[in-house]
């Protein structure tokens, strides 16, 4: 019997149950279906492409408040079932984790230096997506000992994710300078900070010579709630960014950052009774009288993807842009989560062992997305902007959970700016239409006391991914010196009249 091996290897499945990316980052860029790589022309390029930072002559900010909500429903089914009529003996799940809000904040000082632009910014953000779900699981009983929810019924997501909360944080150091009139070069250097917290059951009744391979089966009083809170050791990456404008009508941008390794380890502090970092087991009453867990400290090892960014942009006009980028997320870095205890023991009727390194493997794949976008100036002192992107799902069907409901979808932007003097107002929302999908053969298993047993399936069944974010961003630009980081060529329209003279 391995209780706390298999607890920490199906909790290390949902390290980075937000990692998938629900939009973009950057008011004007989300508006503009996530396309602005090529465009560059706020603060928010020190993590697009922090070379557009040597646009920025003089003194800079911006201030984003993204509010993040994202509806995913699980109805789970065993293996092989009928989708055209499925089971009703189990309730559907839904994620009740509410808005989440997604913050960024700039500002950046641009000088000349040989008659152009160095710049430098100091930054922070985090990544575009979700960090918080609850899908819940009452394991409360009355007098009699009953469940007053059975979670068989109602929590059917429970050996999957019951919630998680994490957080992801880069604290940024950028510079750009345009070493040619045409020719833009940018690197933002990046803290990373993070934090990994959930909770989700594993079952106990194998222990007892229970194994069921259906969920009716399942047995919630033989459940044991296992709770991780891992904060992160700090790490770094960069963002290199270039950018190039070989005309005023045309910009050519691109920006990469290598995967981040990262590692979290939490230890429960005994003398604080508050503490709640480290590795918690809930047993039930019944394992309780045979076995008992000692020690709570381990860690986490994963990698965030490598990302790549390439655009253009094309002004024909003075009051309108339209951008196309090509993003690529190497969400293949995650092939493997691993967590490795730290004198960590398991009791078992006074038998004294010590929990092994484990491995998931996720066999994730790379995603991509295609952007368009552009914003046209009604007047002076209003810009609207508009776009779309579709991008590919990370995971494979046939591992796809609740708590990576991030399908093959499509976003649909739009907002606009309001100019006023040295002051740029800036909102609008993304919509991503709710997708349906369904999983027929999963191969996701639930956790239980002995991973050597083949356990039964728990991510077939029914799928909803679908959410909205609305974004309010504030922009200013103060104290410019006149520098310029490209020369004066001639519009696509000036030209276009020229060879039509």
């Amino acid at each position: 019997m391995r209780l706390l091996a298999m607890a920490l290897l199906v909790l290390a499945g949902n390290a980075k149950a937000s990692g998938f990316f629900f939009g973009d980052n950057g008011t004007k860029s989300l508006l503009q279906g996530g396309a602005f790589v090529a465009q560059a022309d706020d603060v928010t390029a020190f993590v697009l492409n922090p070379a557009g930072l040597a646009q920025l002559d003089g003194l800079h900010f911006a201030f984003d408040s993204q509010f993040m909500s994202q509806q995913v429903t699980f109805l789970r089914q065993d293996p092989g079932f009928d989708p055209a009529n499925p089971s009703t003996l189990i309730n559907s799940v839904s994620n009740k984790g509410g808005l989440f809000y997604l913050p960024l904040l700039g500002i950046s000082y641009g000088f000349p230096i040989a008659g152009r632009t160095f710049t430098v910014a100091v930054a922070a953000d985090a990544p575009p997506s979700v960090g918080r779900y609850d899908f819940g699981a009452n394991y409360t009983t009355d007098a009699a000992g009953h469940f007053v929810e059975t979670p068989k019924k109602f929590a059917p997501q429970r050996y999957a994710l019951i919630r998680d909360d994490i957080l992801v944080l880069y604290p940024t150091l950028s510079i750009a300078y345009a070493i040619a009139p045409w020719l833009q070069l940018g690197i933002s250097g990046q803290v990373v900070i993070t934090n990994f917290s959930f909770t989700q059951s594993l079952y106990a009744g194998d222990s007892l010579g229970m194994n069921p391979m259906n969920q009716t089966a399942e047995d919630p009083n033989f459940d044991a709630q296992v709770a991780v809170n891992l904060p992160g050791k700090l790490t770094y990456t960069a963002i290199f960014g270039v950018l190039s404008k070989p005309t005023n009508w045309l910009s050519i941008g691109a920006s990469y950052r290598p995967p981040i390794p990262v590692s979290a380890t939490g230890e429960k502090n005994a003398n604080d009774p508050k503490s709640t970092e480290g590795v918690s087991i809930v047993l039930s009453p019944l394992l309780a009288k045979t076995a008992s867990v000692e020690g709570s400290k381990a860690t986490l090892a994963l990698t965030l993807p490598m990302e790549l960014r390439a655009g253009v942009r094309i002004t024909p006009t003075s009051r309108l842009g339209i951008n196309a980028d090509f993003v690529y997320q190497g969400w293949q870095s995650v092939d493997a989560l691993r967590l490795t205890p730290s004198d960590m023991y398991l009791v078992v009727n006074g038998v004294r062992t010590a929990v092994a390194p484990v491995t998931i493997q996720k066999n994730w794949q790379a995603s991509f997305s295609g952007r368009l976008g552009a914003g046209f100036e009604l007047f002076r002192e209003l810009t609207l902007h508009a776009g779309v992107f579709y991008e590919t799902g990370a995971s494979p069907n046939s591992f796809y959970s609740i708590d990576f409901a991030n399908p093959s979808r499509v976003f649909v932007t739009g907002g606009a700016s309001v100019h006023l003097g040295p002051i740029d107002l800036v909102g609008g929302v993304s919509v991503s239409p709710v997708v349906t999908t369904v999983v027929q053969n999963g191969e996701l298993r639930r956790g239980q006391t002995d991973p050597t047993i083949t356990a039964g399936v728990i991510n077939s069944g029914i799928y909803t991914s679908g959410g909205i974010s609305g974004t309010i961003g504030i922009r200013g630009h103060f104290l410019e010196h006149g520098a310029r980081p490209q020369g004066d060529a001639p519009s696509l329209l000036s030209m276009f009249s020229k060879k039509a003279e």
